[in-house]
């Protein structure tokens, strides 16, 4: 029997001492499995005691940060477990395999506790939007800065309106330099989100009479289809309507607009003129019809 700061080992007490961490490694494989293994373990018995639960994709993206941080702490701690029961004093291994992990599990809980009252105070003062399967069915909700950060990618929806008056010219925006989206760029007619809570069909009046200040108008719906760039994923509800009105454009968000007849748009495919959204949308709805 050898000894280390006064503490014998046998086989029975060194045991006894690396029974926390052997209970641990339980929980441990638990979670990685959750994570990397084919079924999510965690969510199935949050399940079976607390019925049916849906988590939207932010929600999801959430929960697996959350369990892979759960992860990391049980692995650190599991070893502090083992070296304390070997190389530590009774009092210290007391601590660290008891305590400790309570404290460590608190202050991450803490953590997220104050990280999640400050988003909601910047989050407050944004745009909401919901956010949408490639169906359209909405599936959760996210403020603006969150669906354009160009790292959660959420779908969220949002409506086009491709407006033409009775010679078949087709009205285009150009976009103002101030924005941080492709500016000064050529765009479709008329375009914008959907607010929370907002039906598709009032989202495009609303944006129809905000950008360019028309009020009648009977839109025919051409399709929808997902657009993705570098900073988000956008359901496209895409519209065409005919007006005899005169566009009157919102000089805060618009640069100008004008009609553009077929010729004028063909010939200017591909020179940087338009966004790159309008060229897909013209090329794959407007010149088949």
């Amino acid at each position: 029997m050898s000894a280390y700061r006064g503490i014998p080992f046998t086989r029975l007490n060194i045991f006894f001492k690396i029974k926390p961490a052997l209970i641990e490694v339980i929980l441990l494989v638990v979670i990685g499995f959750s994570l990397w293994g084919p079924k999510n373990l965690l969510m199935t018995m949050s399940k079976r005691y607390m019925g049916e639960i849906s988590l939207d994709p932010e929600q999801e993206k959430m929960m697996r940060h959350n369990m892979l941080a759960l992860f990391w702490i049980t692995a650190a701690h599991i070893l502090l477990v083992l070296f304390s029961a070997a190389y530590m004093s009774k009092e210290a291994w007391v601590f660290i395999s008891g305590m400790l992990l309570y404290i460590l599990y608190g202050a991450y809980f803490l953590y997220l506790f104050l990280k999640i009252r400050i988003n909601n105070r910047r989050f407050n003062k944004e745009e909401w939007f919901p956010v949408v399967n490639n169906e359209g069915m909405i599936v959760g909700k996210a403020p603006r800065s969150v669906c354009h950060n160009g790292k959660s990618q959420l779908l969220h929806p949002v409506v086009h309106l491709h407006l033409f008056n009775r010679s078949g010219n087709l009205f285009l925006q150009k976009r103002s330099l101030n924005k941080d989206i492709q500016p000064g760029k050529w765009d479709t007619s008329v375009g914008g989100h959907v607010d929370l809570g907002e039906k598709i069909e009032e989202a495009l009046a609303r944006e129809v009479k905000e950008e360019i200040g028309i009020t009648h108008f009977t839109p025919q719906f051409i399709g929808k289809y997902v657009w993705e760039s570098s900073r988000e994923r956008e359901l496209v509800h895409s519209f065409i309507a005919i007006t005899d009105n005169v566009p009157v454009i919102d000089k805060t968000e618009i640069d100008e607009g004008r009609f553009w007849s077929f010729k004028e748009i063909n010939e200017s495919i591909g020179k940087n003129v338009f966004t790159p959204n309008f060229e897909l949308e013209f090329t794959e709805l407007l010149k088949k019809r």
